[in-house]
């Protein structure tokens, strides 16, 4: 399902993927230079927006992936083994990977194998409080990790920060239909009763976004 989900919101992605470039921006300079394995690419925007010696892209989205700028990408499931003995027999500095590990369906089989590369990497995910007031307005539960879920399976040489954001619009309708164009609410299907409800108590101008990234190349643990 959340493959399907991607998939068919591809051709929306790079234009509604403000949050996730905000994230990106702010740790590219930690690849200047590297060859990175960049896991969960989407159509590109990392490979876009980074100085890098080399790229290898992953991601189970083909309609995500045809429209990525480089050829050197692969279509493998992260959930997979297929997929990490691919990723262990590819020459890289770095891994990385931006907004898509939320998804995974057993993220200490993931962090289990990042650990074992002995490699530096650097992943945010988004966490539950994403959309936070959206769930509670619907007594909806939110579909990716809590944060403490996270930090339960992360690495044990990983040190984190938090982030928080929000991305404001001029109206709701306009704001329920950026998140089902984006992929990013997951299997949850709201009801008419709920979005019906959404329309008309949801109290805020913006939409409400938290991440958590951890790597091994950060100095300190903090929340922003």
């Amino acid at each position: 399902m959340i493959k399907q989900n991607f998939s068919k919101c591809a051709k929306h992605y790079h234009t509604n993927n403000t949050i996730q470039r905000q994230i990106i921006a702010k740790y590219t300079h930690t690849m200047d230079g590297k060859v990175v394995l960049d896991l969960g690419c989407g159509d590109g925007s990392l490979y876009q927006m980074a100085s890098l010696a080399g790229y290898v892209g992953i991601d189970f989205s083909e309609e995500m992936l045809a429209l990525h700028p480089s050829n050197d990408v692969y279509l493998f499931d992260f959930d997979t083994e297929e997929c990490w003995q691919f990723i262990q027999n590819t020459p890289f500095d770095m891994l990385v990977s931006f907004s898509s590990l939320q998804w995974s369906k057993d993220l200490s089989f993931v962090f289990q194998n990042i650990a074992a590369l002995h490699k530096p990497y650097l992943v945010t995910l988004f966490s539950a409080n994403t959309f936070k007031t959206i769930w509670q307005i619907t007594s909806s539960k939110s579909p990716i990790y809590s944060i403490q879920d996270i930090l339960r399976y992360a690495p044990a040489d990983s040190k984190y920060e938090i982030s928080h954001f929000r991305l404001y619009f001029d109206d709701k309708i306009k704001m329920f239909k950026y998140i089902t164009q984006t992929g990013i609410k997951g299997t949850t299907n709201l009801t008419y009763t709920q979005v019906k409800r959404l329309l008309h108590d949801y109290p805020l101008n913006y939409l409400e976004f938290e991440s958590i990234t951890l790597s091994n190349m950060l100095h300190n643990a903090n929340m922003s």
